[in-house]
């Protein structure tokens, strides 16, 4: 093989990369609004390399025809423009914002570009000075190249290449736009000297450097069109070739058939030849995506509902990771709770991701960093190092997004059969979530009625003997007192103060029996928590009791039964050893809220599931209807009451109850 043909083939291979990167940037342009300029620019850096292999392959008188000289001051002048725009900024990255240009400084920027392509014209002319000429174009190339790597110096993010991340300059990408200068210094001098095949081959190395900032994070997509693309040429030019060797020997009119068979074979095989070939290329080299896929809907079916939302999330990552053969793999969910598998880092993305309705917002299909306009996602998807984000969407609701790492070896970059499979995972999981959901809610309702008939059973119970024991608790009292005024009345007063203590029991018991009927009038819960409050600040002297109130905050209510729920809750706090209570008012999404806090002793965690059920008390004396009652209270107001605690750290109890229309 000669050594044009063969720096041919690799001018030719150099092109064909740029062809893939230009076709993958304006498909960017078409479905991700990516900068015009990046397609723009891999469309002229393709026909630079073009024209080097058609060079290559031609006569020197053609290349020095009238012809050749002008494709070849088109080529120079188009790197010229190229370089101009690549120093702009824009086109770094979707997501790279160039500080603002002034007017003076953009003219300079083209201007200088302008000037030398006017060189390169009068180079291309023959003038004694073309060395001189030469080493003024390196000079420009090189030094744009330097101030481009400065630029992205300033943003760059130490660490490893990430696939799927365009919006990121790495201190990578800097080191190759660096050797890119270097090369182009290198090729100037060597022109300069009359060195042109070494320069020519530094020029297809220059090609190769820069083309890496973009195939290192898109690997798997750039092997598989460059793949495609040489198999294609490949399958054209054995036709041609071919056909042109068996027409060397052929009578005239076989000549002309077998051209003829020529061009329907090449219009074939540019045609719908080019479907056959890909499915074909598909179907053996790229098995992997349909494994995947018939591996991810297998584990579908394995999938039970009944396990619960965390435990389907938990075991739909491992899957994905094994399967999908990822780095690693998160699911945030809507309320903000988060699962992981393999290497992913989700301290970033807690942070910074939006939850309930805020999510919302987001995209519906898969998305990467550079669909994004929020500068902190971004932040944090580049920090969590997040090739794609898949959301996790049912036709009931969106449960949240699934977050995917991937590595350059085994899986890297998604593919576009990668990227359904991923988005079919998704849909299907959210199915199963509702239906876990469902069965959740189903199985909360029966134990809530279980619920229900055990509390109606234990109100008539106590009520029966909250009677038998009144009437005979009241004579002892009674006969106590009488007691209290004779030689024993130390004895008695100890018996009146028991039986006190049995009544209040009592009383409690046939409160917690009777069904309450509310009152419901409009009430300020400001005020209402400021009064409780108020009340008890005369009594509690070595504890601080404040409030932080937004309001007015107005619900229906029964204004006396829900300032006992708040009573029965601050001397609960008190009774805890509380310091500090703190109560705070406010209203989100139509509901109001009221929470209490205190730095007590707290509630242990195991305590808390049974907080709210009767005749359960973490105090010795505590009868363990207080509880049970606010809920009821609250409940027969429409809303819900809940606690949390950290033992040692206090308790915090929150209600909520439905805001009061304008109408009343």
């Amino acid at each position: 093989m000669s050594a044009s043909v063969l720096a041919a083939v690799l001018f030719g291979l150099v092109a064909l990369v740029w062809l893939i990167l230009a076709q993958l940037a304006w498909r960017g342009w078409r479905e991700l609004s990516l900068p015009l300029a990046m397609t723009a620019m891999a469309g002229v850096v393709t026909l630079h390399y073009g024209l080097h292999v058609v060079s290559m392959l031609v006569s020197p008188a053609a290349r020095a025809s009238r012809l050749g000289h002008l494709l070849g001051v088109v080529d120079q002048v188009g790197l010229v423009l190229v370089f101009a725009v690549l120093h702009d900024g824009a086109p770094l990255s979707p997501t790279f914002q160039p500080p603002p240009r002034s007017r003076r400084w953009i003219a300079a920027n083209f201007g200088v570009a302008a000037v030398v392509s006017a060189l390169i014209v009068v180079r291309r002319q023959g003038t004694p000075a073309a060395g001189v000429i030469s080493a003024v174009e390196a000079l420009y190339f090189s030094g744009i190249t330097l101030l481009v790597a400065r630029a992205m110096a300033r943003s760059a993010r130490r660490g490893r290449w990430r696939p799927g991340s365009l919006g990121e300059t790495r201190s990578a990408d800097v080191a190759l736009i660096s050797v890119g200068a270097a090369l182009c210094v290198a090729g100037g001098l060597l022109a300069r000297q009359g060195d042109t095949r070494v320069s020519l081959a530094l020029d297809g190395a220059l090609g190769l450097v820069f083309a890496s900032f973009w195939v290192v994070r898109m690997l798997g997509e750039v092997v598989r069109r460059f793949l495609l693309l040489g198999m294609m040429l490949a399958a054209v030019g054995g036709v041609y070739f071919g056909l042109h060797a068996l027409a060397a020997g052929a009578t005239p009119e076989g000549g002309r058939l077998i051209d003829v068979g020529a061009v329907l074979a090449l219009v074939l095989l540019l045609g719908p030849g080019q479907d056959w070939l890909r499915d074909g290329f598909d179907r053996v080299l790229f098995r992997r995506s349909r494994r995947r896929r018939d591996g991810l809907r297998a584990f579908l079916q394995t999938l039970a509902p009944e396990e619960g939302v965390a435990a389907c999330c938990r075991r739909a990552l491992t899957a994905a990771v094994r399967i999908m053969e990822l780095r690693g793999a998160a699911i945030l969910l809507r309320d903000g709770d988060v699962l992981a598998d393999g290497d992913i880092e989700c301290a970033a993305l807690v942070a910074a991701w939006p939850r309930g309705t805020a999510a919302d917002a987001l995209p519906r299909r898969r998305f990467d960093a550079e669909m994004l306009s929020d500068a902190a996602l971004r932040e944090a998807l580049g920090a969590a190092e997040v090739s794609s984000v898949v959301p996790l969407l049912s036709p009931r609701r969106r449960w949240g997004h699934l977050f995917v790492t991937t590595s350059f070896l085994g899986s890297t970059a998604f593919l576009d059969e990668d990227i359904q499979t991923a988005e079919d995972f998704a849909i299907q999981l959210a199915r199963v979530l509702d239906a876990a959901d469902l069965l959740a809610r189903a199985v909360a309702v029966e134990r809530s009625l279980a619920h229900a008939e055990k509390l109606a059973a234990i109100g008539e119970l106590a009520a029966r003997v909250a009677h038998e024991i009144r009437n005979p608790v009241t004579a002892a009292r009674s006969l106590a007192q009488q007691l209290a005024r004779g030689p024993e009345a130390e004895a008695a007063t100890l018996v009146v103060a028991e039986l006190d203590r049995v009544e209040r029991q009592v009383a409690a018991l046939l409160r917690f029996a009777r069904r309450d009927e509310l009152r419901l009038v409009r009430v300020d819960l400001c005020a209402l928590v400021d009064e409780t409050l108020a009340a008890f600040r005369r009594r509690a002297v070595a504890a601080t009791l404040s409030a932080s109130v937004n309001g007015p905050v107005v619900a229906r209510a029964d204004r006396e039964k829900l300032r006992q729920v708040l009573v029965n809750l601050v001397e609960n706090a008190l009774d805890a050893g509380a310091g500090a209570i703190v109560a705070a008012v406010g209203a989100t999404n139509g509901t109001a809220a009221i929470e209490l806090r205190d730095d007590g002793a707290g509630v242990p965690a195991a305590a808390l599931p049974r907080l709210f059920d009767p005749f359960f008390s973490t105090k010795a004396t505590g009868t363990g209807l207080g509880l049970a009652i606010a809920r009821r209270t609250v409940e027969a107001h429409g809303g819900r009451i809940t606690a949390t605690s950290a033992p040692g750290a206090g308790a915090t109890f929150r209600i909520e109850l439905p805001l009061a229309g304008e109408d009343g």
